[in-house]
């Protein structure tokens, strides 16, 4: 007798890949065809556009015709793009990316074997390599001070041949395969971080709930390594001290919620003060506006 439809399903669970995108025509075409040829087979694609002006959107409808499509018709960032495609999608799990990536056609499969190795992973992390080599973007992030929102990349720089036998790696955030069930515990992304820091702040909700963040080695993803983002353009710098700032208010308790971002202004003055005088008003200004807008929604946190 053979095994019927639910056994599959239950021994090949559904996944949901969901990939947010804001004008990555030079991508696009390039991960879907990589993700084409992924070999686990039970997978669905949503693509959520954050009203794109290049011909992104045209080039997933012409070419990628199952791919299932969100238009948005605001932009609503990273975050705000993920709840779309986790509130549509399919699957019992769901896996995040960006548009400027390529995956190994054994990625969801290492993934999934991952997260069924114990029903407490919350998250599996996928190997994040720079393009064309099998050197380490990151292996996910490790916490230097969480109180701060100070965290370094695991592996950055180092070739991934050294972790591939040592199994999978305790990090404390990363982007990857996210168990959908614990979204009624911890919540979906913040979506008024927008961009940035929103992965951190998930994963920061994933552990407090008793779920393990882990990254497998083996599951290869290639970056382009943010190519859209400019390291020192205002936008970048912005939502980048903004929400490192949110994080802290949100995740320190009691007196450290005063104390912590307390800490943290000198170098954040620091900083706004040596990009004027570098030249870069606009990427200092970015970061007092970054203070002001906490200061503006301090109701969040208190």
């Amino acid at each position: 007798m053979m095994p019927g439809k639910n056994w599959q399903e239950k021994k090949n669970p559904k996944i949901s890949i969901v990939i947010v995108n804001y004008n990555g025509e030079k991508y696009v075409s390039g991960l879907l065809n990589s993700i084409k040829k992924t070999k686990y087979s039970n997978y669905e694609v949503i693509f959520v556009d954050n009203t794109s002006s290049d011909n992104s959107l045209k080039i997933v409808r012409k070419n990628f015709p199952n791919t299932k499509i969100i238009a948005n018709k605001i932009n609503r960032g990273f975050s705000g793009g993920l709840n779309d495609g986790i509130k549509k999608s399919k699957g019992e799990y769901v896996v995040i990316m960006n548009t400027d990536m390529l995956v190994h056609p054994d990625w969801l499969t290492f993934l999934m074997e991952t997260m069924n190795s114990d029903e407490k992973i919350g998250l599996v992390g996928y190997a994040r390599l720079f393009p064309g080599t099998e050197k380490i973007e990151m292996l996910g992030h490790k916490a230097v001070n969480e109180n701060l929102g100070k965290f370094n990349k695991i592996g950055a720089g180092q070739n991934l041949g050294k972790f591939l036998k040592k199994g999978p790696i305790k990090a404390d955030f990363c982007l990857g395969m996210i168990r959908k069930s614990i979204l009624a515990k911890t919540g979906r992304f913040d979506e008024k971080k927008f961009a940035m820091y929103e992965e951190v702040d998930f994963c920061r909700r994933v552990r407090d709930e008793g779920y393990k963040i882990l990254v497998d080695p083996r599951a290869k993803v290639w970056h382009f390594v943010s190519q859209s983002l400019k390291k020192t353009g205002p936008f970048r710098i912005y939502y980048a001290y903004r929400n490192r700032m949110r994080y802290m208010l949100q995740h320190n308790k009691g007196f450290g919620k005063i104390y912590y971002p307390l800490v943290l202004m000198p170098t954040y003055f620091y900083k706004a003060i040596k990009f004027s005088l570098q030249g870069n008003p606009d990427a200092g200004w970015a970061i007092m506006r970054g203070i002001g807008w906490n200061i503006k929604n301090w109701r969040d946190y208190f």
